[in-house]
């Protein structure tokens, strides 16, 4: 019995260093999500081969990033929301950031009325680049700026076009996203 706690100590004293040193000398140098943080410079792949999608290419007012996959029915349920509310939305700028097939994508956003609108954007996370610049790759991942490019709040998988209207209201979603 004495030989299987001194084993037991062991081996948790070994994963305790383990960890240690994973922590101390493998930081990645991603952001820490929380409210205040600015909108990065971000560069991503422009669907349909049109360039790039960028930080400059916005209009400087309000923006939402969404981090998505065509095929996530949180996803779908914010675009089926959002489609029919764009018009009366023009001053706020949405992007659309996935890392899954472009054509499903594309296809995704077509369904949704959301594909070419002057105020709509659909970029390709080809390089994984969106964990460097937002901290966060859980899908969906819905971002609300102000327009200072100041994060207002990280909403959760289950957020639609009224928590980010919530939002821009000056009110809190009760869809946050708790920040670590």
């Amino acid at each position: 019995m004495e030989r299987f706690l001194k084993a037991g100590i062991a081996i948790l004293a070994v994963f305790v260093v383990g960890y240690l040193l994973y922590s101390q000398f493998f930081k990645t140098d991603r952001p820490e999500i929380g409210n205040g943080q600015t909108l990065p410079d971000f560069s991503f792949l422009r669907m349909g081969g049109k360039g790039e999608v960028e930080r400059g290419d916005l209009r400087g007012g309000k923006t939402v990033v969404v981090y998505f996959s065509p095929n996530c029915s949180h996803c779908q349920k914010l675009a089926a929301d959002l489609g029919p509310r764009l018009p009366y939305m023009k001053d706020i700028d949405f992007v659309w950031i996935t890392r899954f097939d472009e054509g499903e994508a594309i296809q995704f956003a077509k369904s949704n009325n959301l594909y070419e609108q002057p105020n709509v954007y659909f970029g390709l996370d080809q390089d994984a680049k969106f964990y460097a610049y937002f901290g966060d790759m859980f899908i969906p991942s819905t971002y609300v700026y102000d327009e200072d490019g100041k994060l207002l709040q990280q909403l959760n998988q289950d957020a639609m076009v009224s928590d980010i209207m919530t939002v821009y209201g000056g009110g809190v979603s009760d869809k946050f996203r708790k920040t670590r």
